[in-house]
C-alpha cells in the first residue's frame, strides 16, 4: 500500500510539473495521401494559449497555406502543501493545408515557433504522395462539334463525365493552351430542353486554380450502358492561329464511396481531342468586315420618329452573337457609305447600355444635316460565317422618320410678283357677295399680280424723273446707313447680353437637362451671332476655341452632349448634367472669351 501511495504522489507530482511546461509538435494526418488531395499538417502548442502561426517554407511540388488555429483547455491536479488542486493545461492547434502535386516523396522541413519568448523547433515530416488508380468503370469525353474550325473563331468543347456517386471533384487539364485562348461560358448550356424538365442540378468542381460550376444529370446512359451520374462542363476555345491544335487530355480526380475501404480517391482521363485551324480567306472579304468570325444579328430602334434640322436624334443598336459577345464592336457609321451623309454624328460616338451573355447594346446620337431625309439608313455590320465557310451581311431595317426644316424669315427673303401666266386670271377675278353681305375670299397665285404704273411717260420727265428718283436714292440710303448701324447694335447688344441671357435660361422651369441644353445653346448663338437651332457639340468646340482657355469649348460641348442624351433619351445618362456645372463652365467661357467675335 505504502508503495502505491507512493507512485500515485509521483505521478500527481510529474503531471502538475508537466503541466507547467510548454511543448512544441508536429503531425501529419496521413503520411501517403494521394496526388492533388489536401491532407491536414498541424502544429500542437502545449501549456501556451497565444503563439503566431509561422509560413511554412516552400517545398517543391507541393502547394500549402494556413488554414485556421484551435485552442482547447483541459484539467489537471496536483498536491500543494497537502491539498490537492487543480492545473489547468492549454492547447493550441495551428492547422495547414498540404497538397502534393507530383508522385513522389516530399519532407515538411523544420519549422521555428516563438512561444514566451523562447524559440522552439518542429521535427521534420516526411510523406510519400501517391497517384490514384485509374478507374476502369468511369467515362470521361472531350468533344467538340466540328474538327476543322478558323482562327478566331469561338469554338464550344464539352466535357462530359459518367460515373456513380462521387464526391471532391477536381479536373486537371490545361487552363492555357498554346495558340489559342480557353474561356469559361457566362450561360450553362449544358441545361438542355431535356435537362430542365427532369430537373438538372449542378455541382461546383476545381479546374487548375479556378472553381467552375458543372451540370449533373442522374440515370444517364451512353452507349447502352446506364450511369448514376453524368457531369457536363462547357469551355470555349478560340484558335489564334492556322495549324494543328491538340486540347486535352483532361484528367478527373474524385472521392468514391467504397463498401471495403470507405472513401477512396480515383481517377479517369479522356482523350485528346485534335482541331484543324485554318485562315479565313481574307481575298473575298468585304469592306466592312473588321475581324467577326461567327454568326450574328443586328437591330436598331429610336424613340424619335420626328425630328427639326439639327436636332438630335437617339439611336441605339443591338448586337447578338456567339460568346464571348465583348469581341463584336459597333461599326463606325462614318464608313458605312454614302447613305449616311446626310447625318451629323455624336463626336463621343457609341457608348455602352447593356451587356449579356451573348447581346450587346449600344447608344448614340445622329443629327439630319436637311429635310430631305425620309429615313434611318440600314446599319450593316459584315461577319464570317464558320458554318458556310462565307462572309454575310447582318443589317438593321431602315427607320422611317420625318424631318422638319428649321426656316429663319428675313427681309433679305424678296416676295416675288405673279408670274405673267396668271395674269388673266386675275383680271377675270372678282369678289363675290354672300348671304348676309359677307364678301368671299379669293385665294391662288393670280393674287400676287404685278400692278405696275407706264412708268416710261414719267421718265420722259425731267422733273419725273427727280421726283420719283430723288426719294428713293434718299431713302435708300438712310435705309442702309441705319440698318447697318442696327445690324451692328443688334450684333454687339447679343454679345454683351449672351452670358446673362444664359444664366436666366439656367433658371427657367423644365428638366434640369433642359434648361443646361438650351443655356448652352442660347449663349454660343448670342455669342457669335448664329443661328440658335444649329448649335451643335462640334461649335462649341471650335468657336470656343482661344489661346486663354483651350479647354472651355470642351466643357460646354461635353455637358451639352450629356444634357441631350438626358432629355431625348429613354435610358439616361450616366449622370445628369448638373446646372451648377453648366453655370460654372459658362462663366469660364465667358471669361477666356473676352472680345472673341464670330
Amino acid at each position: 500500500m505504502r508503495q502505491l501511495l507512493v507512485l500515485l504522489v509521483g505521478w500527481v507530482f510529474a503531471q502538475a510539473a508537466s503541466a507547467q511546461e510548454i511543448r512544441v509538435d508536429a503531425m501529419l494526418a496521413d503520411d501517403r495521401p494521394y496526388v492533388g488531395s489536401s491532407v491536414d499538417f498541424t502544429i500542437v502548442v502545449t501549456g501556451a494559449h497565444s503563439a503566431v502561426a509561422p509560413d511554412i517554407p516552400s517545398i517543391p511540388l507541393v502547394q500549402t497555406w494556413y488554414e485556421s488555429t484551435r485552442r482547447s483547455s483541459s484539467f489537471g491536479s496536483r498536491f500543494e502543501n497537502g491539498e490537492v488542486k487543480r492545473v489547468a493545461q492549454e492547447r493550441m492547434f495551428l492547422i495547414y493545408k498540404v497538397v502534393p502535386q507530383a508522385v513522389g516523396e516530399h519532407t515538411i522541413p523544420s519549422m521555428g515557433l516563438t512561444v514566451g519568448g523562447k524559440l522552439y523547433r518542429t521535427d521534420p515530416i516526411t510523406f510519400v504522395a501517391l497517384r490514384p488508380e485509374l478507374s476502369s468503370d468511369t467515362l470521361v469525353l472531350l468533344e467538340s462539334p466540328r474538327e476543322r474550325v478558323f482562327v478566331g473563331e469561338p469554338v464550344p468543347v464539352r466535357i462530359t463525365w459518367y460515373t456513380d456517386s462521387f464526391r471532391r471533384v477536381r479536373m486537371d487539364g490545361p487552363m492555357e493552351v498554346d495558340g489559342a485562348q480557353l474561356l469559361r461560358p457566362q450561360r450553362p448550356r449544358w441545361q438542355s430542353e431535356v435537362d430542365r424538365r427532369i430537373g438538372a442540378q449542378s455541382v461546383r468542381l476545381s479546374f487548375g486554380n479556378q472553381e467552375f460550376s458543372a451540370g449533373v444529370t442522374n440515370n444517364a446512359v451512353y452507349n447502352r450502358v446506364v450511369y448514376d451520374n453524368k457531369v457536363t462542363l462547357d469551355m470555349i476555345v478560340i484558335p489564334q492561329r492556322a495549324g494543328p491544335l491538340t486540347l486535352g487530355p483532361i484528367t478527373i480526380e474524385y472521392e468514391r464511396a467504397s463498401r471495403r475501404s470507405g472513401q477512396r480517391l480515383e481517377r479517369a482521363r479522356s482523350k485528346a481531342l485534335a482541331l484543324e485551324v485554318v485562315e479565313v480567306p481574307l481575298e473575298s472579304a468585304p469592306n466592312s468586315f473588321t475581324g467577326l468570325v461567327g454568326v450574328a444579328s443586328t437591330n436598331a430602334q429610336t424613340t424619335s420618329r420626328s425630328a427639326k434640322v439639327g436636332d438630335p436624334i437617339p439611336l441605339t443598336w443591338a448586337v447578338l452573337a456567339d460568346e464571348p459577345i465583348e469581341r463584336v464592336d459597333p461599326p463606325r457609321l462614318e464608313s458605312q457609305g454614302g447613305k449616311w451623309d446626310g447625318f451629323q454624328f455624336d463626336p463621343q460616338g457609341w457608348h455602352e447600355v447593356s451587356t449579356s451573355a451573348t447581346a450587346r447594346t449600344f447608344r448614340t446620337m445622329i443629327r439630319a444635316r436637311d429635310d430631305s431625309i425620309k429615313e434611318i439608313p440600314p446599319i450593316d455590320l459584315a461577319f464570317f460565317d464558320p458554318g458556310t465557310e462565307r462572309f454575310a451581311l447582318a443589317s438593321t431595317q431602315p427607320i422611317p422618320i420625318e424631318i422638319t426644316p428649321t426656316v429663319t424669315i428675313s427681309s433679305a427673303q424678296p416676295i416675288g410678283s405673279v408670274p405673267l401666266e396668271f395674269e388673266a386670271e386675275a383680271e377675270a377675278m372678282t369678289l363675290r357677295e354672300l348671304h348676309a353681305g359677307v364678301l368671299d375670299n379669293a385665294t391662288g397665285p393670280a393674287l400676287l399680280h404685278d400692278e405696275t404704273t407706264d412708268i416710261l411717260a414719267i421718265l420722259r420727265s425731267p422733273v419725273g424723273i427727280g421726283v420719283i428718283a430723288l426719294p428713293p436714292v434718299a431713302f435708300g440710303a438712310t435705309a442702309l446707313f441705319l440698318g447697318v448701324r442696327r445690324r451692328v447694335h443688334s450684333a454687339d447688344h447679343r454679345r454683351r447680353k449672351a452670358h446673362a441671357r444664359a444664366r436666366a435660361a439656367l433658371a427657367s422651369d423644365g428638366s434640369e437637362a433642359q434648361c443646361v441644353r438650351n443655356a448652352i445653346r442660347l449663349y454660343i448663338a448670342d455669342r457669335f451671332d448664329r443661328e440658335l437651332d444649329t448649335i451643335t457639340p462640334k461649335d462649341c468646340e471650335e468657336l470656343l476655341a482661344t489661346e486663354q482657355d483651350q479647354q472651355a469649348g470642351g466643357r460646354l460641348a461635353a455637358l451639352l452632349i450629356q444634357a441631350e442624351r438626358e432629355q431625348f433619351d429613354e435610358i439616361p445618362a450616366p449622370a445628369p448634367p448638373p446646372v451648377d456645372r453648366a453655370r460654372e463652365a459658362l462663366a469660364l467661357a465667358e471669361q477666356s472669351n473676352q472680345g472673341v467675335s464670330a
